[in-house]
């Protein structure tokens, strides 16, 4: 649902500068209509999209990525879940941002809102 969001938010943008077969896959995921496979590269070829037309790379902001590990301190399984999460989501995120050849730069903030007793 939020990779639909982010479609809707930039069909402004974009919906006159796709060529047809383009268009039909962003409407797909705009719509949420899209099929399984389309998913997994839904980011990058938004950001393809995004950087045909500004004739540039993208900036990617990816904010809150430590929301879940602060839900588990709010639970109270902080302790099972630190040691495996942040830094094996922030390798992932990081590896997907930068085998995005639109990328040029991005801001991955590492903060958490939690402070061990």
């Amino acid at each position: 649902m939020m990779i639909s969001v982010l479609y809707t938010e930039s069909y402004e943008y974009l919906g006159q500068s796709l060529d047809p077969e383009e268009m039909e896959f962003f409407e797909s995921i705009r719509f949420n209509k899209a099929p399984v496979e389309h998913w997994g590269n839904s980011l990058q070829q938004l950001s393809y999209f995004l950087a045909q037309k500004s004739g540039r790379g993208i900036m990617v902001f990816i904010d809150e990525y430590e929301a879940p590990i602060y839900r588990a301190y709010e639970l109270g399984c902080f302790v099972k879940v630190c040691p495996l999460y942040p830094s094996r989501l922030q390798s992932r995120l990081r590896t997907g941002i930068q085998a995005n050849e639109f990328f040029w730069r991005g801001v991955l903030p590492g903060l958490l809102k939690v402070t061990m007793k």
